[in-house]
């Protein structure tokens, strides 16, 4: 276990994989799976391919298909803004509150519109936000390169154009990596330099410190018996019929934290992830997810133990988690000082 600090020497171009109107769009975080990828090709590099006659090939699936869980790495002060929280839809004016959240209980905007101005307000949609000047603010900065199109032979397109967005030089990130402490170790020990996302010949350089004795927050509640979890990256969560649902089943989150609980209300989106696999060099499947931001309210059966709520917020949520979705923002006297009001929300201890 331990938090990670990554901080780009280079831009990094994060794909999302949609283009519009010519613009290649980029991530504005670090997903799990960019670490995990990163750290996965640097082995590869050093152990060859992790195939069957490879002698360390149990490292490499202890390593990164085991315990070890990656979890996304964010901005300094930055969440994806939840959900449950409503913005203004144009600029605030000064004594507006920055939002109004929901989940910690406070009303829906009668008339979808600011009680101090009455300028409209909408829902947030997941976009990764922090505070600047007193206002909402894009967490990250961005640079763009325009090229020629190019057509399937190599050639120039006559008159067509697009731009790449990536994330600019100079940014930090941080994360955490959760599991057995001697494989986080080893894991992150595989490279201080690495190479992030794509088009890694000429961007993506990053500079990696790790701090062992770093540990995610517990979790928020709103009283004793009722929690709030909100989705610091896509939430993968399916049925029994492996169908996909919008919400983490209370038979996971009953066993997570070792009590009945299930969740009661929820505000959420959808997204759809894919990504590309390393080692064995092919894409990864599309899938439904939840989008960052998402949260839920979860009733418990009696109140939770401490040790289970720090447990939960390592641990995350739904399928896939070493790759880092399902992951948990954690309570409000860190990441959430200064984007959820502390009055509202009581952190369980």
């Amino acid at each position: 276990m331990g938090r990670v600090t990554i901080q780009l020497r280079q831009p990094a171009a994060l794909g999302t994989g949609v283009r519009k109107a010519g613009v290649q769009q980029t991530l504005s975080y670090l997903p799990g799976t960019v670490l995990r990828g990163a750290l996965a090709a640097r082995w590869i590099a050093e152990h060859n391919a992790p195939t069957v006659t490879n002698p360390r090939r149990e490292e490499f699936v202890r390593l990164f298909e085991g315990d070890v869980v990656f979890g996304p790495l964010l901005p300094p002060d930055a969440v994806p803004m939840p959900r449950s929280c409503w913005v203004h839809k144009y600029e605030s004016e000064p004594g507006c509150r920055l939002w109004i959240d929901e989940a910690t209980g406070a009303p829906t905007p009668a008339a979808r519109a600011c009680p101090h101005c009455g300028e409209p307000v909408q829902r947030a949609s997941g976009e990764l936000t922090t505070i600047r000047d007193g206002r909402l603010a894009a967490a990250t900065r961005t640079v763009e390169d325009t090229h020629v199109a190019i057509d399937e032979e190599d050639r120039a397109k006559d008159g067509e154009l697009f731009t790449r967005r990536r994330l600019g030089c100079g940014q930090s990130f941080h994360g955490y990596v959760n599991g057995p402490a001697g494989d986080v170790d080893l894991a992150v020990s595989l490279g201080e330099i690495l190479w992030l996302g794509g088009r890694r010949s000429t961007s993506g350089r990053a500079r990696l410190h790790h701090d062992p004795a770093g540990a995610p927050r517990s979790l928020e509640m709103v009283d004793s018996q009722t929690l709030v979890l909100r989705l610091a990256s896509p939430g993968i969560f399916v049925n029994e019929l492996g169908q996909p649902q919008p919400a983490p089943g209370g038979g996971e989150l009953s066993d997570a934290l070792g009590l009945h609980a299930t969740v009661v209300r929820r505000w959420t989106r959808w997204t759809t992830i894919s990504g590309w696999h390393v080692a064995s060099g092919l894409p990864k499947p599309a899938e439904a997810a939840v989008s960052p931001g998402g949260t839920y309210w979860v009733r418990c059966g009696d109140t939770p133990a401490p040790d289970a709520l720090r447990g939960l917020a390592a641990r995350g949520l739904g399928l896939r988690r070493i790759e880092g979705y399902g992951a948990l923002l954690p309570g409000p006297d860190s990441v959430l000082a200064g984007l959820l009001p502390a009055t509202d929300i009581v952190e369980a201890r």
